[in-house]
Parts: structure tokens; C-alpha cells; sequence
């Protein structure tokens, strides 16, 4: 399975979940709830986003033949870090600046999704090489 297939399913899976959320936002008495989690699974998805291009452009610049690693690739492995650190930061901030209208749990457990997903396909395809 390729990186593109991958971010494909990701992006299947983090929308269908989206749109769950906003439809409970809409449809249950818990709106700030589903809206922290919808504000979290945004921001986990953009550090997804972040990490799925930070791997193409670096598989562009890798050296085919020498083990060498160009300085490109630190730079851009560095800025992305910081960039998803700052997403993160983003997000609870967003959730710590309106306190009554985005639950700041919420937040932090859509943000998180993204990584039990990642981990959850993870282990089907350990299990489907078995």
C-alpha cells in the first residue's frame, strides 16, 4: 500500500468522523462536546496533512545512491515539527479562549483520534501479513 492509498483512507475515515461530530453537534443537547472534538480532529488532521507532505517532498530530495543526508531534509523535518507543535497549541487555545462553547477534553481526544486510527491500521496490516 502506498503513502498516497494511505492518506486516502485517512482522509475517508477523519471525514466520515467529521461529519459525525457535526452532526451530533447539530442533533444532541451536547453541542460543545462535538464541537471540541470536530475543532481537535481538524487540527489532528492538519499534522497529518503536515507529516503526509514533509514525507513527499523529503522522498523527492533523498539521495538515491549516497547515504548522505542533505541539510533540506533536517530543515524540513524541523519546520514541520514546529508547525505541528503549533497546531496543537492552536487548538487548545482555541478551546481555552471560548471555554462555554468548545469542551477543551473534546479537543484533545479529537486531536488524538488521528494517531488511534494511524495505529489501528497499523495493526490490521500486521495482522492481514500474518
Amino acid at each position: 500500500m502506498t503513502v498516497h492509498e494511505k492518506m486516502k483512507g485517512y482522509s475517508l475515515v477523519t471525514a466520515s468522523m467529521a461529519t459525525m461530530s457535526l452532526l451530533g453537534y447539530f442533533a444532541t443537547p451536547y453541542p460543545s462536546y462535538f464541537l471540541g472534538f470536530f475543532v481537535g480532529l481538524f487540527f489532528g488532521f492538519l499534522n497529518l496533512w503536515t507529516t503526509y507532505q514533509k514525507a513527499l517532498v523529503i522522498g523527492k530530495f533523498r539521495p538515491t545512491t549516497s547515504t548522505k543526508r542533505s541539510f533540506l531534509s533536517y530543515g524540513l523535518a524541523g519546520v514541520s515539527t514546529v508547525i505541528r507543535i503549533a497546531f496543537a497549541l492552536a487548538a487548545v487555545a482555541i478551546a481555552l479562549y471560548f471555554p462555554e462553547a468548545i469542551h477543551l477534553f473534546s479537543v484533545i481526544a479529537g486531536f488524538s483520534l488521528i494517531y488511534v486510527i494511524i495505529l489501528l491500521d497499523l495493526i490490521l496490516q500486521t495482522v492481514r501479513k500474518r
